[in-house]
């Protein structure tokens, strides 16, 4: 398998195979700041976004945007359920979770 890493200080999503060979970049130029990462089954990246406010999903093979998901307050982390659901964890005020299914 792949290990997809947030790279906040480069502002991209840096992704490696097993053995910590680095395989291509994400978001150059697409991302305002990378606080966490999560990805999907069908291979979408899902970034939060801190300074932009949202969670911006990426195509895991072309680093392509997909879309954004624009979120009240600041994201900081973000995970997939099971089920599909993407949680969010925001800063705005207090720490909250958002779930979107």
């Amino acid at each position: 398998g792949e290990i997809v890493v947030a790279d906040d200080g480069l502002k991209l999503v840096q992704v490696f195979d097993g053995r910590g060979t680095h395989l291509r970049t994400l978001g150059k130029q697409l991302l305002q700041s990378a606080e966490g990462v999560a990805v999907d089954v069908r291979g979408r990246v899902f970034v939060a976004d801190y300074r932009a406010r949202a969670v911006v999903v990426l195509d895991l093979v072309s680093g392509t945007r997909i879309g954004v998901i624009p979120i009240e307050g600041k994201p900081y982390g973000v995970c997939i359920t099971r089920r599909g659901e993407i949680v969010v964890s925001v800063m705005s005020g207090a720490q909250s979770l958002v779930v979107f299914g």
